[in-house]
């Protein structure tokens, strides 16, 4: 029985030595990666937020040249209109490559910005077929979704998931 006892004891010391140490390094792990992902998730929604915010932007400056009716183009928006066009099609691109295809709501972000971009970079001599307000109305309903994108975003982060 002594003998039993002389192996039972080292072993038990041995085994709660290798738990003791193996616990905390998967606590830590684990702490580890859920603030590396909440880092790289909050990067990513500052990211979004400047593009949409960049993307918007140089969509309400379209709009604003789309709801002049009669009159003629101002010349500064006529000369940066290519760099508009230009800046609108590289903001859209980086936040296309955010979104994720998988997602229902990301999906209805990207419909809603490519419809803004065909509409915002449409043929200066049908540019007054489209309603003047389809513009800003599209816009509105890219800052709701995308508000509502960010915050469930935000609350994983602030929830480190």
């Amino acid at each position: 029985m002594q003998d039993i006892d002389a192996i039972i004891q080292p072993v038990g010391m041995l085994l709660a030595f290798v738990v003791g140490a193996l616990v905390p390094l998967y606590v830590s792990s684990k702490q580890i990666k859920a603030t590396t992902t909440s880092a790289f998730r909050q990067h990513w929604i500052d990211a979004l937020r400047d593009d949409l915010s960049e993307y918007l932007g140089n969509l309400a400056v379209l709009s604003g040249e789309l709801s002049l009716e009669n009159a003629t183009p101002s010349t500064v928006i006529l000369e940066n209109k290519g760099d508009l066009h230009r800046s609108l099609a590289t903001t859209l691109s980086r936040i296309l490559l955010r979104l994720n295809p998988s997602e229902e709501d990301h999906a209805q972000l990207r419909a809603l910005l490519e419809r803004a971009s065909r509409s915002a970079m449409a043929n200066p001599e049908s540019k007054y077929e489209q309603p003047e307000n389809d513009l800003i109305s599209l816009g509105n309903r890219i800052v709701d979704l995308a508000q509502a994108i960010l915050k469930r975003e935000w609350n994983r982060v602030k929830n480190l998931d």
